[in-house]
Formats: structure tokens, C-alpha cells, sequence
């Protein structure tokens, strides 16, 4: 009797229950290769060893990699030719992520311009400032730490900056110095830093760190030197009535703009008669204080200021604060030096995304840039 086959056309439409088919009626011999549709995984490959950055996938981002001697399993989160990533997601760790080139730039909080009643306050001396490249790959988290600038004020020692620095896995951290703060009547001025302060009524000028800035100013009688910056040495007191100007600082496009950081603060001095008034560097350096008996003790943009206090150094710049100026029987206060600042510029095709410490993140063309003016991290 030949055998009749039953298909789904004489067979009503839920006929045939669960309840109906005894346990284990239906075993693999009695369905056809593939009857269902069920197929090997077309994407996955097995191997005895890892996948490789050049290890370049048929199918693409989803791709999936078994190792059979580990276990491990991977799968492409990003194709492209010879600089793939793979992502582990087994028990294991060791993700396999191809490099890719991130910029930065560094720079320190600037030191304070001097603020003694004694003659000759030194400018402040610009935050360090340092940029470069580093070969990352996704998955590494790096901390920017941005230095305060530091703190105006009058007669007591003045304060230099702070440091600021970028750090993460596989980059050795990268530290700019802290601006040196401008000298005055006290020897052991701080002037020393990234770039030094302007000379004051003693100490000398202060020295800067080779490759992050420059020297601060000599003084002359009862005008005080600039304060050094990343691109240039501050200038000496051309004479007793014209304190020198901060040093310029430097320049980066790091953000797609061309932008001057790190410029010096200009000096201050005593004068009662006619005077030049000294200019802060390009990069944020403030201006030298006006020489006048009105606003003693003010610090710069407080209430009642007219100028006498060296002008601030601009935020996040790096910039040194201006020295204090007075005519006699004045008490000028030094104005403060600029925070610093970290920048980061990645390929938008690589840019992860997460951040904390509320950066400021814009585009330029294809690269994405991440501005700390805050500490924070950004994991790649």
C-alpha cells in the first residue's frame, strides 16, 4: 500500500495540539535537513585564536568570532579595512580595538603679577603649555586635570599657578608647570614655573621650563619686568617709567581656530608723573596696574577698582596676572593669574561620546573637540 502523505492542506488550522503528539513522537530522524529553515550562522567564524585589528570580516559590523581554544567570543562593532574593532563579549576581557590618533594641548593655571607696596612688581608668568599626539584605541579613559590660576593680591607673597595634566592608559602623563608668579620685594618670590615671572624689586627674573615657556623680564629701578609666555621671554623695563610687557604665548588650531594660550603679564611700577602703561602677551596675559593713590587694596574688577591692580590674567587661557602699580603711598594688589585649560580633538568616527566634568564639546569638519575647563575624563 504506498504511503500517503498528509500535508498542511488537509489539515484544519490548529487540528493538531501539543496534546495531542505523544513525548517524544517527533525526533531529529524524523525532520529534514534544514526543514525548518534553521542554517549554520553565516556571520560567525570559529578559530583557534583571536581576531586582529587587520582582520577584515565578509560580513561586516555583527560579525561574530568564536576562539575554540579560549571560548572567548567577539564581534565587530566597526569595519573598516585593516583597522577593525572587536568588542568581547564572552566572560572575558582584552577587547581588540584599532589605534587611532588623538591631539591635545595642556596648559597650567598663570602665576599672579606682584602686588607690594615696594616698587617694581614683576608680571606673572604664563601657565606651561604643551601639545602633542597620542595613539589610542577605544576603551581607555583619560583625566584632564586643569590648574586654577593663581591669586592676586598685596603685600605677602605672591602665588604662582597651578599644575594641569592630561592621563590615561598607555600615555605617558603629560604635566604642564605651573605659571611662576612675578617677583617682588620678598627674595623668595615664587617666579620660577612653566614660564617665569617678571623681576620685582628683588630675586631676578624667574626661569621657565624648556619646551613649555620662556623667562620672565628683567626690572629697572622702579618698573618691574614681564612675565615670560610659552612663545616669547618676557620683556625687560625699557626705563623707570615703562615696565616690560608680557612675553606672547603660544599658538594652536587645536579647536580648528588659530588661538594664542600661555601669554605673560605685563609689569608694574611706581610712578607719579607721566608712564607707559605695560601690555599683557597675546594668550590671555593681563596688563601691568595704572600708577594712581586712588584704589588701594582693590583687587582687579573689584568694587572701587581704578586700575591700579595688575588686570587678571584670562580664564582659561593660562595667562599671567598683570603687576600691580601705584604712585607713591600706594598698596596695589597683583592681579590673578588665567586658569589653564585641556583640550582633545579625535576623529568624530571614533569620538565615544562619554565625558564627565561637563566639557565643552563642538565639531571642526571631521574631528570632534572636547574643551575641559573643568577637571573631568573622556573614555575613548
Amino acid at each position: 500500500m504506498a504511503n500517503t502523505k498528509i500535508t498542511s492542506r488537509v489539515i484544519a488550522d490548529d487540528a493538531v495540539t501539543t496534546a495531542a503528539i505523544a513525548d517524544d513522537a517527533v525526533g531529529a530522524a524524523q525532520i529534514a535537513a534544514n526543514a525548518l529553515g534553521i542554517n549554520d550562522l553565516s556571520n560567525a567564524t570559529i578559530s583557534s585564536s583571536d581576531p586582529a585589528i587587520d582582520t577584515n570580516p565578509s560580513g561586516g559590523v555583527g560579525t561574530l568570532w568564536i576562539n575554540s581554544t579560549s571560548g572567548e567570543v567577539y564581534v565587530c562593532t566597526s569595519a573598516t579595512t585593516d583597522a577593525n574593532d572587536w568588542f568581547n563579549v564572552g566572560e572575558g576581557t582584552g577587547n581588540i580595538f584599532a589605534p587611532y590618533t588623538m591631539s591635545y594641548l595642556v596648559v597650567a593655571g598663570g602665576g599672579a603679577g606682584a602686588g607690594q607696596y615696594n616698587t617694581g612688581n614683576g608680571g606673572g608668568g604664563a601657565g606651561g603649555m604643551l601639545t602633542g599626539t597620542h595613539s589610542t584605541a577605544a576603551g581607555i579613559q583619560f583625566t584632564a586635570t586643569v590648574g586654577a590660576g593663581g591669586a592676586g593680591q598685596y603685600n605677602a607673597q605672591e602665588n604662582a599657578g597651578n599644575d594641569s595634566s592630561l592621563a590615561g592608559s598607555g600615555l605617558t602623563t603629560v604635566t604642564a608647570t605651573k605659571g611662576g608668579a612675578g617677583g617682588s620685594a620678598y627674595a623668595n618670590s615664587p617666579v620660577n614655573g612653566g614660564s617665569g615671572g617678571g623681576e620685582g624689586n628683588q630675586s631676578g627674573p624667574g626661569t621657565g621650563v624648556a619646551g613649555q615657556g620662556n623667562a620672565g623680564g628683567a626690572k629697572n629701578s622702579v618698573a618691574g619686568g614681564g612675565g615670560g609666555g610659552k612663545g616669547a621671554a618676557g620683556s625687560a623695563a625699557a626705563s623707570n617709567t615703562a615696565p616690560g610687557n608680557g612675553g606672547d604665548g603660544g599658538q594652536s588650531s587645536i579647536t580648528g581656530t588659530a588661538t594664542y594660550y600661555a601669554g605673560g603679564g605685563g609689569g608694574g611700577l611706581e610712578r607719579n608723573g607721566s608712564y607707559t602703561q605695560a601690555q599683557g602677551g597675546q594668550g590671555g596675559g593681563g596688563n601691568g596696574g595704572i600708577p594712581t593713590n586712588s584704589g588701594n587694596n582693590v583687587p582687579a574688577g573689584g568694587s572701587g577698582d581704578v586700575g591700579q591692580a595688575g588686570r587678571n590674567g584670562t580664564a582659561n587661557t593660562g595667562g599671567g596676572g598683570g603687576g600691580g602699580s601705584k604712585a607713591a603711598g600706594g598698596s596695589p594688589y597683583g592681579g590673578s593669574g588665567g586658569s589653564g585649560v585641556v583640550i582633545l580633538r579625535v576623529p568624530t568616527s571614533n569620538y565615544s561620546g562619554t565625558v564627565s566634568g561637563s566639557p565643552t564639546v563642538t565639531t571642526d569638519g571631521s574631528f570632534t573637540v572636547i574643551k575641559f575647563t573643568g577637571s573631568g575624563t573622556y573614555t575613548s
